[in-house]
């Protein structure tokens, strides 16, 4: 009998986690059906155009203005009640999204907990357009987190957390903690990040999704913009986004909630990492940090890291890339960038059967 119940608990473990499993699945097809990205995206950023509209009563809509880091060359402006639903209503029902009667109200609460603070206010209107439930709604206006708003950048940390608990999926949570390893006023290429993504596995298609990882970063990358988990959109001549930044206090917030599962290196500060994953390492090139790593060129042992799906050499003089190379048969991406002494490439890359993209700028 003991043997029998512990059989059934097993079942019921697994139907459990299927369910759950497939809960988020169709969670996820269905954010992927609201959003119709790239032009519709639009609809976020106009908000976020502060240099472009000093004439306007609604001018700082960033963290910036409740840390005194106020542009001094831009006017100062007292918002109403009203600007600062018009702001938070513009997000919240953005795309032609209508809100229910219900939805303007709980609105209307939480921008009177804002306390005419902008940031705060676009950023839960971003925030909200993505979640439906009343529940949800009226736990955002009760969440205990509004208590603290007062208390400086702390506040600001805690409102963060309360949008960051609301982002739809786990992965989703997992690909914006994974950017705290970006140095702050980073350059956030919409294709670097997206192929770190993939590499740590974050992008998992589903069946129903009948997407490829690309497609999914896409969307996520999308949703922490339209959320104001990043900012500072910038678009190439056809009108699509290629990168973004993230607020130093955002930033913060990133390396706060994953410090425990990630460690950042500075120059030869190395210490014991083992049990550390993911690790990441920076040097300017001129320390020699106490690691195994070379200064300047790639050891033929790399083919033992045989589980490496991402590979970027930046800013090095590295003149040709070890024949062993060849050999990382799980690479997905190779980014070389800024070598101007790289000379060629190995033969027999085709044998990298998992590789889905190269960029090389050697300039």
């Amino acid at each position: 009998m003991a043997e029998n119940i512990k059989t059934i608990n097993e079942s019921l473990n697994i139907l459990k986690d299927d369910i759950a499993s497939y809960d988020l699945q169709a969670e996820f097809v269905n954010s992927i059906l609201e959003i119709s990205f790239n032009m519709e995206i639009d609809s976020f950023l106009d908000d976020s155009k502060v240099n472009q509209n000093v004439g306007n009563n609604i001018v700082e809509a960033t963290y910036c203005d409740t840390v005194t880091e106020i542009m001094e060359t831009l006017p100062q402006y007292e918002l109403t009640e009203y600007d600062c639903w018009s702001i938070f209503k513009k997000r919240a029902s953005a795309n032609e999204r209508l809100l229910t009667l219900d939805l303007e109200k709980i609105g209307k609460e939480i921008v009177k907990k804002c306390k005419r603070i902008p940031w705060a206010t676009r950023f839960l209107g971003g925030i909200m357009y993505f979640i439906h439930d009343k529940g949800e709604w009226l736990s955002i206006q009760n969440n205990k987190n509004w208590d603290l708003l007062d208390d400086d950048n702390n506040g600001v940390f805690h409102i963060i957390k309360l949008g960051y608990d609301h982002l739809r999926t786990p992965s989703l949570k997992r690909c914006f903690a994974y950017c705290a390893i970006f140095p702050k006023d980073y350059d956030l290429k919409k294709d670097e990040v997206i192929q770190h993504w993939m590499a740590e596995g974050f992008l998992e298609p589903s069946k129903e999704a009948n997407m490829v990882m690309e497609d999914i970063g896409n969307v996520y990358f999308n949703i922490l913009l339209t959320t104001s988990f990043f900012q500072n959109a910038t678009k190439d001549v056809y009108g699509d986004i290629i990168s973004c930044k993230m607020h130093d206090l955002v930033h913060d917030f990133a390396i706060s909630i994953s410090k425990s599962e990630i460690m950042i290196l500075e120059g030869d500060s190395v210490d014991n990492v083992s049990k550390v994953q993911p690790l990441f390492f920076r040097s300017d090139g001129e320390t020699t940090p106490r690691t195994s790593f070379g200064r300047d060129g790639l050891p033929n042992s790399i083919e033992r890291l045989i589980h490496l799906r991402l590979l970027h050499i930046l800013h090095t003089k590295i003149e040709e890339l070890p024949k062993s190379i060849t050999k990382l048969y799980n690479l997905q991406t190779l980014r070389i960038e800024e070598c101007p002494k790289l000379k060629k490439l190995p033969e027999d890359l085709s044998n990298l059967i998992n590789l889905r993209h190269i960029l090389i700028l050697v300039v």
